[in-house]
């Protein structure tokens, strides 16, 4: 009896090994795909691909997003990216420029900042990441033939400022406003249908979208149905869209900006050592979660596999930087027309900014800025906790 007891002892101790182990720490250490390449490898299946931006200010998903571009698969076989910023008429305007060659850093950094300028419905617009984004895929042009060259699509409504003069005009193109996701997956399909048809050899798209925007399916909150491009897309491209998940902050309570999970998933990731990777839902434990990257829907019950094919976990939350505004963007011959603007957009949009507000709006986008995470304590506070717990 001896001899039996001390086995069974062990296997006893392996069992409770085995039932504290958790799967998704199993199959985050099984997975080896970074980042890029997995968005790089979703091409290979599928004519677009979404990426879910986090928050549009966090500037660190933007490195990736050049990293995914610059790759020579990219390059070569897709070529074209689509963003939820940037009015739609700008297209030819942002496209030549891309198209371009550079003459002098000056003249280069000039012309970004026009554009910067307009690319907006509202007087500005204000993360860093838009001209900068613009400026590298300028540089990466510059070595590529002409027929290689990246070219950027906005998708937003069409609106230009130098046609509206006052708050009346804006508030007649504010009231047109319907089903915003709606005009951007049309403008998409409008768009991509011209790049199928014409010489361009490159048949695919990445479509850069924040949040909502960027669900495979459209969403309940409080009983309304929130229409989301994402699904439009899926709808006009049945199984060639995938759409991705990028870690970041979520909203599970409504104005409540916190981690999915209380903070048990990025836990998971660090806990791995797995801070740059990327893997299809459908096969993972992530996926059958309940999906609470927003307030749950009243109505259905979705996982995450249900609103997003993958899931990118890039950097740790402490290493998201969080950037806004661009040097240069308010000179002095610009001053005039960007309080003109703001002015109408106060007029239009009842804010009750009073003249020093405007005054001080005029140069808020002007300075360069860095920050973090303004809970970032609390966040860390939130993943740590599962040190103890797990």
């Amino acid at each position: 009896m001896k001899k039996i007891a001390l086995p069974l002892f062990i296997i006893f101790l392996l069992c409770s090994f085995n039932s504290n182990r958790d799967i998704h720490l199993d199959f985050l250490n099984n997975q080896n795909q970074s980042a890029k390449d997995y968005v790089i490898n979703l091409f290979k299946t599928n004519d677009i691909v979404i990426l879910c931006e986090r928050e549009h200010k966090e500037f660190t998903q933007y490195e990736l997003f050049l990293e995914i571009v610059k790759d020579p698969y990219f390059i070569e076989n897709v070529g074209h990216i689509f963003t939820e910023v940037g009015v739609v008429n700008m297209d030819d305007e942002i496209n030549d420029f891309l198209q371009s060659k550079q003459q002098d850093s000056l003249s280069t950094r000039n012309k970004i900042t026009s554009l910067f300028r307009d690319i907006d419905l509202q007087p500005y617009w204000h993360c860093y990441s838009y001209p900068w984004f613009l400026g590298e895929l300028f540089k990466i042009n510059q070595s590529l033939n002409r027929n290689m060259k990246l070219m950027l699509h906005p998708a937003d409504y069409s609106f230009e400022w130098s046609k509206c003069r006052t708050p009346q005009d804006y508030k007649a193109f504010d009231d047109r406003i319907n089903n915003r996701d709606s005009v951007m997956a049309q403008n998409i399909i409008n768009r991509f249908k011209q790049i199928r048809l014409g010489n361009d050899k490159r048949k695919k798209a990445l479509v850069i979208m924040n949040y909502k925007h960027a669900f495979l399916k459209d969403h309940r909150f409080l009983g309304e149905i929130t229409h989301n491009t994402g699904r439009y897309l899926s709808d006009a491209y049945p199984g060639k869209v995938a759409s991705v998940y990028i870690m970041g902050l979520a909203i599970p309570k409504e104005r409540s900006y916190t981690l999915v999970k209380n903070g048990k998933w990025d836990y998971y990731f660090e806990k791995s050592k797995k801070t740059d990777v990327g893997f299809n839902l459908s096969s993972s434990p992530f996926g059958s979660e309940e999906f609470d990257a927003i307030p749950p829907d009243s109505i259905q019950h979705f996982r995450y596999k249900d609103i997003f094919t993958g899931l990118i976990f890039y950097k740790p939350v402490q290493e998201h930087k969080l950037r806004t505004g661009w040097n240069g963007f308010a000179t002095n011959e610009f001053i005039p027309e960007l309080r003109r603007r703001i002015t109408i957009f106060n007029n239009a949009k009842n804010l009750g900014m009073t003249d020093e507000d405007i005054e001080n709006k005029i140069l808020d986008n002007n300075i360069e800025k860095e920050f973090l995470y303004n809970n970032i304590i609390k966040l860390r506070k939130e993943i740590d906790k599962w040190q103890e717990e797990l």
